[in-house]
């Protein structure tokens, strides 16, 4: 009989929460199925939170030191498990796969939208993938690839429900609405206190777990509410048990643009028996079912629908049945753990990786570029800023209208550009986006780093000079204008030129 396969599981960092927390399920019951396997787990970012330590000890995965070389982590892997985020420390580590290791990708975003995306790098490269939502098949760049398809199958991220075991529901005041999940760009709500208030229930509480961030802003929003005392903001909760235990319905409204795909929340509140109410965001809204396993509703009917249950108590108790009968066979994690040993068995039969890594064209800018190619058919603007010539005019204005939740999330312009900040177009992309909001001050800076770096940077100058004028340095506007116009290639640019930088 062999040594057991050496798996080595690369995330992007190891926070407490939902990735960890399925990254240790699903090698426990991997274990308690009879799959004998030796975990490793190396964190992208230095990033290990005490209780995602804890976890990974549990289940007998070691997570392999700080300064750990990538190369020598997967020189002694025999396969590797890539829980897949959009993230710049994901996309640099694609390019350090060697072509002879077996790779599985297990995709942990819905990816129907930029920028938490499915790099076609990747899609192409992986031996296996594992979608946790279908949705991602109608999407670039898995649409109309039938040869990627052949070795994509779907695996919700997989939750134990053991940790709930011992749960019991207690008896409480009022109407409780627990929230547990990120709270920041890209997951809850941006109006999340004013659609849960929009339910007009008197007595109603709101309960919300999670970090991300945003704890101060949505605690100031209830403020400027005058609901401070109905909106109770913990932070991350480790133990939900207590939670879940009072709740009368999962409120959970993510925002429009969510990266969600098989939350463990929402999977824990239907095991638990607790009827959810979700809006038609992300990949989650086919994980219930509207009016047989909770509601799902468009936004201007979230308030409602909280007071639908809020009246009915015969019609949550029935939902929330119906969501614990659901969740056990749906959200099944032993049977979830079965479908990814076998996917990875196929894997690690493949002699020496069947896949060939996409070449990586060799030039300047590597971290804008790799941002700009994971974005598929939505990174164009960016790519077009990259080549110049006379289309890159356009595009730099379609970068400044990125909307700002949408460059601030996970993954977005701004974290890539401060995962490198020394890359010039992620710099001069990411004043585009801050002068677009106002922020003429900060754009400046991030216009003079660009400056600096760019060749034949008489677009950079332009902006640069229209930065200084709104942040009221007339006198540097001045002077970055003429460079601009003294760099210009042509007429047309000359007069472009002449619109940017002149005085609005």
């Amino acid at each position: 009989m062999g040594l057991p396969p050496r798996i080595l599981h690369v995330v992007p960092h190891l926070r407490a929460g939902g990735a960890a927390g399925s990254l240790a399920a699903t090698a426990r019951l991997m274990r308690a199925g009879g799959f004998a396997a030796e975990h490793r787990v190396l964190p992208l970012e230095p990033i290990v939170s005490p209780l995602a330590r804890l976890d990974m000890a549990r289940v007998g995965a070691a997570i392999l030191p700080a300064g750990t070389a990538v190369a020598d982590a997967v020189a002694a892997a025999d396969l590797l498990l890539l829980h897949f985020w959009n993230t710049p420390h994901s996309l640099a580590f694609l390019e350090r796969i060697p072509e002879r290791v077996p790779l599985v990708a297990w995709i942990k975003v819905a990816a129907v939208g930029p920028p938490q995306t499915l790099p076609a790098a990747l899609a192409e490269r992986a031996d296996r993938l594992i979608l946790t939502t279908a949705a991602t098949l109608s999407h670039p760049p898995l649409v109309g690839r039938p040869d990627i398809a052949a070795r994509t199958t779907v695996i919700r991220g997989i939750v134990d429900p053991s940790r709930l075991k011992d749960l019991e529901r207690r008896p409480h005041d009022g109407f409780v609405v627990a929230y547990v999940g990120t709270v920041g760009p890209g997951k809850i709500h941006p109006r999340f206190v004013a659609l849960s208030l929009a339910a007009g229930i008197a007595d109603a509480r709101f309960v919300v777990c999670g970090s991300g961030g945003g704890e101060d802003a949505l605690s100031r929003a209830a403020a400027a509410a005058g609901a401070a005392s109905r909106f109770d903001v913990r932070g991350y909760v480790a133990d939900i048990g207590p939670v879940l235990a009072v709740a009368d319905v999962f409120g959970y409204p993510l925002a429009p643009d969510t990266y969600s795909s098989s939350d463990r929340s929402l999977q824990e509140a239907m095991h638990a028996g607790i009827p959810p109410v979700i809006l038609r965001h992300g990949g989650i809204v086919d994980m219930v079912r509207h009016e047989e396993t909770g509601l799902v509703v468009d936004e201007d009917r979230y308030g409602a629908a909280l007071a639908h249950l809020r009246g009915d108590p015969a019609e949550r108790a029935r939902l929330g049945a119906n969501a614990a009968r659901h969740a056990r066979v749906e959200f099944d994690a032993e049977s979830a753990a079965r479908r990814v040993v076998a996917v990875l068995g196929e894997a690690l039969a493949v002699q020496g990786g069947s896949r060939r890594p996409r070449a990586i064209a060799p030039g300047p800018f590597p971290a804008a570029r790799r941002f700009a190619d994971a974005l598929g058919p939505w990174g164009l603007p960016f790519r077009a800023s990259l080549r110049g010539g006379s289309k890159a005019i356009a595009a730099d204005a379609a970068i400044a209208r990125t909307p700002a939740a949408a460059a601030r999330v996970e993954g977005g312009l701004f974290h890539h550009r401060n995962a490198a900040p020394d890359d010039a177009m992620l710099r001069f992309w990411t004043g585009l986006v801050l002068l677009a909001e106002g922020a003429a001050g900060t754009a400046r800076r991030e216009f003079d780093a660009a400056v600096a770096e760019m060749p034949g940077p008489w677009r950079a100058e332009a902006w640069l000079a229209r930065a200084c004028r709104r942040a009221g340095d007339r006198d540097a506007g001045d002077a970055h204008r003429r460079r601009a116009m003294a760099a210009a290639p042509d007429a047309a640019a000359a007069a472009w030129i002449a619109a940017t930088a002149s005085p609005d």
